[in-house]
């Protein structure tokens, strides 16, 4: 499929697959009768149009600066009632997750162990709490430390989880991301044995890009010259001593606290960032999303994304070239 078309699922079908826990919504596999290898995971909108926007930009710059991310595509879903969704057009996402010929029909050989059972693992607290609100109050960056540290020494050649959840927190400074919760990042395992394999990739991108892009322009444009905006974007992570970190403070935040001593791994983000032109980012987003007013696609509005995409780009720069610095001092 091109990734500048508006799928339409019509000929789709639903399928029950096991262990499909990407995010906390409910989500309908489906599969495409002529390419029944592939699976696909649709995502209708709950509360702005704009979060289907983002989630296909998002996943359009993630894959252009080289991060781990699945593809999506903008789709209509005329069955939607029939597989009790509550709107008619969505988005599709690729599922990144394999099924072996020797596992049961319906199963997959990769499992995705949610954050928040890795940090239930070492807090009891969070894993006594049943309420997501009062887990997102004691979700703080500390915890999420902690919960990787354990996960790192119980779990033989995982210690390059350290530089891919950096590197998951670098992407969602790109974007603007700012859902990073307890459920929207974890680890693939092998399902017969839960050896590491990975982080899985980025999933749940949606609240990011100025996905409320009517409520955000006026102020966006206000703070174009002094950068403002990109600057106040809260992440999840809560700070021990209360409030949130911002998106880029976070990075300096985990890089101290984490076990970064012997990582390169800011040093190769940058040379991924130096790669991208700024004419890449409007190329890559005016050319893969499709221009839809149904989904607030068109020029104008992909157009400002392009820019914030660039601004929080050099930003992100300057901020992993200071942390580069201190660590090489």
């Amino acid at each position: 499929m091109k990734l500048n078309q508006v799928v339409n699922l019509k000929t789709w079908h639903q399928r029950n697959i096991y262990n499909v826990g990407y995010g906390t919504r409910d989500k309908t596999v489906l599969k495409r009768s002529n390419k029944g290898r592939v699976y696909f995971l649709a995502k209708t909108y709950d509360k702005d149009i704009g979060e289907l926007r983002s989630e296909v930009c998002a996943s359009n710059i993630g894959r252009l600066f080289g991060f781990p991310v699945q593809k999506t595509w903008l789709c209509k879903i005329p069955q939607y009632k029939s597989l009790k969704l509550r709107h008619s057009v969505g988005v599709l996402i690729q599922l990144d997750v394999r099924r072996q010929k020797e596992t049961r029909r319906g199963r997959f050989r990769e499992d995705l162990l949610h954050g928040a059972e890795i940090i239930s693992l070492v807090d009891k607290k969070f894993a006594s709490l049943k309420n997501l609100k009062e887990k997102r109050k004691v979700y703080t960056l500390n915890i999420v430390v902690d919960s990787i540290r354990n996960y790192v020494s119980k779990h033989q050649n995982s210690s390059k989880l350290w530089d891919q959840f950096f590197e998951l927190l670098v992407f969602d400074a790109l974007i603007g991301g700012t859902d990073r919760h307890y459920y929207n990042w974890g680890v693939l395992e092998k399902a017969d044995t839960g050896e590491f394999i990975r982080l899985a990739p980025a999933f749940d991108n949606g609240i990011s890009l100025m996905w409320k892009m009517e409520e955000y322009r006026p102020q966006f444009m206000r703070d174009l010259v002094t950068r403002n905006f990109p600057r106040k974007a809260e992440s999840m992570f809560k700070k021990s001593a209360g409030g949130k970190y911002s998106l880029f403070d976070v990075l300096n935040e985990l890089y101290s606290i984490g076990d970064y001593r012997k990582s390169d791994i800011i040093q190769k983000i940058l040379d991924k960032i130096a790669k991208v032109k700024e004419s890449k980012i409007r190329s890559v987003i005016l050319n893969n999303v499709p221009k839809r007013a149904q989904f607030k696609s068109k020029n104008d509005e992909l157009g400002l994304i392009c820019e914030y995409v660039k601004i929080r780009a050099e930003m992100l720069k300057l901020i992993l070239h200071k942390l580069n610095n201190k660590n090489v001092t």
